[in-house]
């Protein structure tokens, strides 16, 4: 994934709530309450989804 150019980024809530999407790799959970996020990262290649914690 290194290198690859993002097509876009989307970041739900363990609700599933979708709190975020963005074309570029930069997000602010800032004005989210805590909670565990999941934020998936989209390529031309391939898609990557990780766990964010906000405490």
């Amino acid at each position: 994934m290194l290198g690859e150019n993002v097509n876009s980024v989307r970041v739900t809530r363990l609700s599933g709530k979708v709190v975020c999407v963005s074309q570029t790799p930069i997000f602010d959970l800032s004005n989210q309450p805590t909670s565990i996020y999941f934020v998936a990262v989209k390529t031309d290649q391939t898609t990557v989804v990780k766990k964010i914690i906000k405490n």
